[in-house]
């Protein structure tokens, strides 16, 4: 798995379905338990969904497209924790 890249259609599409299965049970962030903004206009906002790998895609690269190893974030926690474990 670690031949995915970053903008890769399956990536994606993976991703989508984190989003939405964590939307249809209104999941907080998993970081900051806090609620995510689901109807966000903008989704670079703050406190826009972002899907975060828990075992960084840096150190982890087997695990990129494992719904397993992605959970939902607010962005700006995402971005906060950046590469380093959950």
């Amino acid at each position: 798995m670690s031949s995915i890249s970053r903008d890769s259609r399956r990536l994606r599409n993976i991703y989508k379905r984190v989003k939405l299965q964590a939307q249809l049970s209104d999941a907080p962030c998993a970081i900051c338990g806090q609620p995510i903004a689901w109807d966000a206009r903008d989704p670079r906002a703050d406190d826009a969904p972002s899907v975060d790998h828990v075992r960084p895609w840096s150190t982890h690269p087997e695990l990129r497209a494992d719904p397993a190893n992605l959970r939902v974030t607010h962005n700006a926690c995402n971005k906060a924790r950046g590469a380093r474990a959950a």
